[in-house]
């Protein structure tokens, strides 16, 4: 409509209308779901929660770093808030409280301390839409961090070629991590621990290591130890070996796929541990 206006002013060719009807009517301007709002305040509650607002309650007319302008002002003029949590040198401020001042932050508004910056354009990683430059957003990108512009996913894993270890296998695509959170439930037989699938492939499966608690400091070398279970894609396995009077048990848990095996943890002086009962 602007463009229209715009050319009859130049071409002298503009005249008064009756109804928009006659110049094409009124565009139709397409609207998208509104972003989640608790409060109400009109500020989204994603923005509040990295400015340290509250979600939950009306702090539109708040004024945390007293520059005169509201939260809601700040937020739609495109401003955040100067972080409460510190300061920086001359007019320099730390919006994002991650500890480096606006001037030298890669992602001024949101925090990222570590500076991570993948694709080299001067954005950071937390505030950059297309952390890998290869024209694909992060949130539609099969390889967020490794340029896959043709989104290639050769076994439809939902892992992109150029970031997938296993790309011709549709049960991987990286090698498992460290188990986490392994535990003995209440019935006191069923140890557990967190999957291993959702980072590494559907199948990656799991090696569970039992031994005496009295040599848990000789992890590999103690006599006591066996493979309590070998092999199996659940995150649950029982133990129906009661420990002597007066004894205990520890489990141990590593994940192996088609991209490698993983590690059953470390000692806390840093050495890791290496059993062989399991295969």
């Amino acid at each position: 409509m602007d463009g229209r206006i715009l050319g009859e002013v130049l071409q002298g060719t503009g005249r008064l209308v009756d109804d928009p009807s006659e110049v094409g009517g009124w565009p139709t301007y397409e609207s998208g779901p509104a972003c989640p709002d608790a409060d109400g305040d009109g500020m989204p509650d994603a923005f509040e929660k990295r400015m340290g607002l509250d979600a939950n309650s009306n702090d539109a007319n708040g004024d945390p770093d007293g520059d005169g302008y509201t939260n809601l002002e700040e937020y739609l003029n495109g401003e955040l808030a100067t972080s409460l949590a510190g300061s920086c040198p001359g007019a320099s401020t730390d919006a994002d409280g991650d500890g480096i001042c606006r001037d030298a932050d890669n992602c001024p508004w949101l925090a990222n301390p570590g500076q991570s910056e993948t694709d080299g354009d001067g954005s950071g990683d937390e505030c950059d839409v297309d952390d890998d430059g290869d024209a694909v957003q992060d949130g539609a990108d099969n390889c967020p961090l490794a340029v896959n512009s043709d989104q290639s996913d050769e076994d439809g894993d939902g892992a992109g070629d150029a970031c997938d270890c296993a790309p011709a296998d549709a049960g991987a695509f990286a090698p498992p991590h460290e188990v986490r959170n392994v535990r003995l439930l209440a019935d006191r037989r069923t140890i557990a621990w967190d999957p291993l699938a959702p980072d590494a492939g559907s199948r990656t499966v799991h090696d569970v290591v039992r031994g005496d608690l009295a040599e848990v400091a000789s992890v590999g070398s103690g006599s006591s130890e066996t493979c309590l279970e070998s092999g199996t894609a659940d995150a649950t396995t029982e133990d129906l070996q009661d420990p002597a009077p007066g004894a205990g048990a520890y489990y141990l848990v590593r994940g192996r796929n088609a991209c490698g095996v993983g590690t059953y943890g470390f000692t806390s002086g840093g050495r890791e541990r290496d059993p062989s009962a399991c295969p």
